[in-house]
């Protein structure tokens, strides 16, 4: 699943300032303690980790945040009465504590005893694993938490976020920190496929020394998950407690005071407004029925201060008000433009990338094969190898032969060469999986009970080898195609056995990087004697960048310059090779955050190669695609570029040598925004919004602009709550109604006996375009799961699938963005494609589309807005009398409209084309107000019939008790109801069409658009533009207004994206080629290493030479006409 966001630091963000304390203030001046303000210290956590932070300091707190290997000594807490320790670094691969939490735990213990207050929360395990940590760190003091999740089916108050089960407590003991706290709140569920627990029971070890503050009620109890990794659902039978699990308890250290309220702070001190500040009101005290954790939490820290407010050994922290918790998410815009010419160039582009060459497969007599570890490593250095991959069958090791394996290992080391233990095994369908690493010996649920195979390959893979040296082997062989072997870091792109070539999965590896998969490349070698070694190494191997051999075992275990996450490296540190050496590979600007496009659209990229030679056809290729192509002539090949940022690619560097891939390099990513990860098979590209907020802030992790960071930070649950990852990037933070995104599937009633319903359809991305404000994911489903299967989650292991039979399914989704105070959404196109000649149920079949599924909140003033039926709208208050059932036949620009939903307001669900009906249900069903979406389809299908069409799906927008909603607003501005839209004032060298939601300008190949809007303060959303009709081959540029600066569209089947604010302020915008060619196949690119707007490369992409005239458009360019020839397959600069 993506990664877990109790744990993974802001990696991101650190690129843009320097880590520590943030809000250091001066000492308070001696005073008088009645009157000085605890001080608070949150550790483990960032400042923008710590939604509240103006409301403690408001509720007169002082606050810092600092991260546990910041705090090394007691002079560190020194200036605080109070530690909150928020979150524990995870265990390392031995399940150990890290060292920096040693250190904390030791100054923990002496400031507690010199009379500190200690508050512990801590959120559940997850893959990252959480949960050891917290156990060591509550060791000493007599208590621990065991995985499990708290729970009460007799006393829930509703829901949070959405979904989770919101449980509450009255059995709270009288206290100094429960002083007029009645009720307090917990999350009884889990969340996300790895069950990671929102609130764990504690475990009193030394009873007689704690006190006990609050219990759940006699219905509550705790339960470990039913199958942590594949689902959140707990074992129906309780576990440590049956009834009345502690909840909070308190004791004392030496002079200090320590209280352990086991709660994953997401919903309290880190980020409640996520969660609808449902955990975190200020007005817990005096509102009806509110959960009262606030003032708990707040009249806990004042209690832990007391002993150091009084005696003044701690504490006179003052934050400085001026501090901004949540600047290091804020992206300061360039005061002006790069200059390129101070940008390094050549061997200074990009690190050296070093050759450690090695084989990884090896097997030794661990599983049954006739050579010890320490011969076959005797036969790797002979080959000059540095380092040896032992894959290990795992249906014969134990934990006591792995420690073994382990052992032998280590004794094999030298400066020189490294042998890396690591096992082979089958998942329970016969999938292949390899990993290497100083890991423990895997556990259930990693492995079936008999520990013999692979169950969940997720804990396998992202919870014991964390992300790295793992990965699917034998792949065009598995049961299971690459596509849904989740869970994984590697792609064995070739495999061999017994001498043997086995499997040559290149071809899938590319279409892999295509989709943005991130894999790292392997050579997959299953060898057993030092004869197999020796031939092995003269042919394709991997080959390690690090600087040694040695980092090869710092990569694996993620230490010194390999700590941070490898599995998010551009490029990896791996590559295959049968001689060539990749020397150098990255550059400068290749992946942009938030941007102004004035002044950063540019990127530096290069590589260079040695070993070739002459006749070398070397490519730079964006997935299966050549995107570049020279001939070696020498031992040595360097190249550099300059080029605009277009759109997302997959840069990889491939040399073929008599018709076989000779280097095969992972892929450098270009993109705007920054990509997360799903597991393998969901990746997303999120492109950031260009604009600032009305504020003028623009943020890093919002899509849309003046969106904060908070649902990146990982105090949140956000990620597994609302599912982010499917909704094409539309609103990140933000939950769109359940079935509008996730599932946009069809659900088609064949008479047939073959199931090919929607909950059971497998679906993958196959593409998508980045640019500016704009992003494109195309969509094709075309497995089942077979005897009634279904997706269980990016986390589940991979099941079998089998090709669809009687449909197909293709989508292409549009986002179209706004800002944090508007609407978002998504644009979905789809086609079904009958593939055989099949019937439907029922003499007038319906296929479900899509469905608002709006969960009902009583007393929560939910409304429901309708206009099914042009010129008839309906708000429906749910708390009132509900209406029974209605169907309506469909026109674009019909909607269905909820509010509120989620954080961004309110939530949509819009027809645009098809033959499509609804079927309103307001009668409550199942507690939810439910409204699907069907397109009528003849009763017999013809393979070949296609049955196209279009929904809108939108987040966001203020409460409809308006004249005109937003939701109505939507429709008029794009163009829903009559394909016009009113933003747009005057097209020229083109025609605008009549099409809804994109508003497309036809255009001639050297026409010069010009295309002036409106600016509408009321305006719900951004505008996106496409232009068709230009050369897909020759650069596309447009200029803003009175700007000479040109930015750059996004490029896909040869239409051109962009996007445009109009609520912000009227917009020219004059769009076209800046050179023209009489030549359609030339390559046309901008690559000016001055960063200026002159040089230009020209590519010849074919096997024969082109002769062509470049003409200059004087729109853009002094007018210049230039006669060229270019040779095939090379480039040529041109200067206008």
């Amino acid at each position: 699943m993506a990664r877990n966001l109790f744990s993974v630091n802001l990696a991101s963000l650190v690129l843009f300032t320097a880590c520590g304390a943030v809000a250091q203030g001066p000492a308070e001046s001696a005073t008088d303690a009645a009157v000085r303000h605890p001080a608070v210290l949150f550790a483990g956590t960032l400042a923008e980790e710590v939604r509240p932070w103006h409301d403690w300091l408001d509720a007169g707190f002082e606050v810092d945040a600092r991260q546990f290997k910041d705090i090394r000594s007691v002079a560190d807490l020194k200036p605080f009465n109070v530690v909150v320790v928020q979150f524990v670094p995870v265990v390392d691969a031995q399940e150990q504590p890290q060292p920096e939490q040693l250190v904390f735990e030791k100054v923990l213990a002496e400031y507690l005893n010199q009379g500190g207050g200690v508050l512990v929360f801590c959120g559940g395990s997850g893959f990252d694993r959480h949960i050891p940590a917290l156990q060591h760190l509550l060791q000493p003091y007599g208590a621990t938490v065991p995985e499990e999740q708290v729970t009460d089916p007799g006393h829930v108050f509703g829901l949070v976020g959405g979904h989770l089960k919101g449980c509450y407590t009255t059995k709270i003991e009288p206290a100094p920190m429960t002083a007029g706290i009645q009720r307090l709140g917990y999350v009884g569920d889990a969340s996300r496929a790895d069950c990671i627990e929102t609130m764990m029971p504690l475990v009193l070890l030394e009873p007689a020394a704690w006190h006990v503050v609050v219990r759940g009620e006699q219905t509550a109890y705790s339960a470990e998950g039913e199958k942590p990794g594949i689902t959140a659902k707990l074992k129906d039978t309780p576990a440590t407690y049956k009834e009345f699990p502690v909840l909070a308890a308190w004791r004392d250290v030496g002079a200090g005071r320590l209280l352990v309220h086991p709660q994953n702070p997401a919903f309290t001190t880190a980020s409640p407004e996520v969660f609808e500040n449902v955990l975190w009101n200020a007005a817990d005290k005096t509102a009806p029925g509110a959960m009262q954790n606030r003032s708990f939490v707040m009249q806990a820290v004042r209690w832990a201060a007391e002993p150091t407010l009084a005696s003044g050994a701690f504490g006179g922290f003052v934050t400085d008000r001026k501090f901004k918790p949540d600047a290091r998410a804020i992206l300061e815009s360039p005061d002006k433009a790069i200059d390129w010419t101070g940008v390094a160039t050549g061997d200074a582009l990009s690190p050296v990338m070093h050759s450690q060459r090695g084989l990884v497969g090896a097997r030794s007599t661990f599983s049954g094969a006739p050579h010890s570890v320490r011969e076959l490593c005797d036969a790797a250095k002979a080959a000059g190898l540095a380092f040896l991959g032992f894959t290990e069958d795992l249906d014969k090791l134990t934990p006591e032969t792995w420690e073994k394996i382990k052992a032998e290992c280590d004794t094999q080391a030298t400066a020189t060469f490294v042998a890396i233990p690591g096992m082979l095994a089958l998942d329970k369908i016969g999938n292949t999986w390899f990993a290497l690493g100083w890991v423990a010996f895997p556990k259930v649920p990693a492995l079936t009970p008999d520990l013999k195979r692979l169950d969940n390959t997720y804990m396998f893979w992202a919870q014991l080898f964390k992300n790295r040296l793992a990965g699917f082997g034998r792949t065009g062989r598995n049961p299971c195609p690459w596509y849904e072997m989740k869970q994984g870091s590697g792609f064995a792109v070739y495999t061999s056995e017994k001498g043997q070539p086995a499997d040559d999965a290149e071809a899938a590896y590319l279409e892999s990087c295509y989709d943005m998969e991130n894999y790292v490349p392997f050579n997959l070698t299953l060898l057993t004697t030092p004869a197999e070694l020796a031939t092995a190494a003269s042919g394709t191997v991997n080959v390690f960048t690090g600087p040694t051999a040695a980092a090869v075992k710092e990569y694996a275990q993620g230490e010194g310059a390999y700590s941070r996450d490898q599995f998010w490296a551009s490029p990896h540190a791996w590559y295959l090779s049968s001689g060539p050496r990749l020397c150098r590979n990255g550059g400068f600007n290749l992946s942009n955050f938030a941007t102004d496009e004035e002044k950063q659209n540019l990127f530096r990229y290069g590589f260079k190669l040695e070993g070739l030679q002459p006749g070398d056809r070397i490519l730079l290729c964006d997935g299966p695609r050549p995107f570049r192509e020279w001939c070696a002539t020498a031992d040595t090949f360097a190249t550099e570029h300059t080029w605009p940022h277009e759109q997302v690619r997959q840069l990889i560097v491939r040399v073929v040598r008599d018709g076989k891939t000779v280097l095969l390099a992972a892929p450098v990513q270009l993109h705007y925004g920054r990509r997360f990860m799903q597991c393998g098979d969901r990746q997303n590209t999120l492109p950031y919004n260009y604009q600032p907020d009305e504020a003028g802030d623009v943020y890093v992790s919002g899509i849309p602009v003046g969106a904060h960071y908070r649902s990146w930070t990982p105090s949140t649950l956000v990620y597994g709550n609302f599912k982010v990852w499917l909704t094409g990037a539309v609103g990140i933070e933000y939950q769109p109604p359940m079935y509008m995104s996730f599932w946009t599937s069809p659900h088609i009633p064949f008479d047939h006996a073959r199931n090919e319903g929607s909950t059971n359809l497998a679906s993958y991305q196959h593409h998508r375009l980045s640019c500016p404000g704009m992003l494109i994911v195309d969509e094709i489903t075309n497995r089942v799961y077979p005897d009634g299967g279904r997706h269980d989650g990016d986390c589940a292991p991979p099941k079998l699938t089998e090709p669809l039979q009687l449909f197909n399914l293709q989508q292409r989704r549009y986002a179209v963005y706004g800002m944090l105070s508007q609407v978002n959404g998504q644009y979905v196109e789809s086609r079904i494609e009958a593939l055989q000649d099949v019937a439907l149920k029922g003499a007038n079949p319906e296929i479900m589309v899509s469905r608002l599924d709006y969960p009902v909140k009583p007393g929560a003033g939910q409304v429901v807005e309708l206009c099914t039926v042009p010129g008839r709208l309906e708000r429906i208050l749910l708390d009132a009398a509900p209406r029974v059932n209605v169907r309506d036949e469909l026109k674009s620009g019909a909607y269905v409209g909820a509010y509120p939903y989620g954080l961004a307001g309110g939530g949509a669900q819009y027809a645009v084309s098809g033959d499509l009906v609804a079927t309103l249900n307001t009668t409550m069903v199942g507690a939810s107000f439910q409204c699907p979406f069907y397109l009528r389809a003849p009763a017999r299908w013809a393979k070949g019939d296609t049955f196209p069409f279009a929904m809108l799906y939108t987040t966001g927008g203020s409460v409809p008790h308006r004249p005109a909603s937003d939701y109505q607003a939507v429709v008029a501005f794009l163009g829903l109801s009559d394909g016009k839209f009113p933003a747009i004032r005057k097209v020229e060298g083109g025609r605008l069409l009549g099409a809804p939601v994109l508003a497309t300008v036809e255009a001639e190949p050297r026409s010069t658009v010009r295309i002036e809007t409106e600016q509408g303060s009321a305006d719900p959303l951004g505008l996106p533009i496409r232009v068709r009709g230009l050369e897909p081959n020759w650069l596309v540029v447009y200029l803003l207004n009175d700007s000479k600066t040109w930015r750059y569209c996004g490029r896909l089947d040869g239409d051109s994206y962009f996007h445009l604010y109009t609520r912000l302020q009227p917009y020219t915008v004059t769009l076209g080629h800046p050179v023209w060619a009489d030549s359609k196949e030339l390559v046309i690119s901008l690559d000016d290493s001055s960063g200026h707007q002159a040089v230009f490369e020209v590519y010849n992409p074919t096997a024969a030479s082109i002769r062509s005239v470049l003409q200059s458009n004087p729109a853009f360019l002094p007018e210049k006409t230039i006669e060229v020839t270019v040779s095939p397959f090379s480039s040529i600069p041109v200067t206008f």
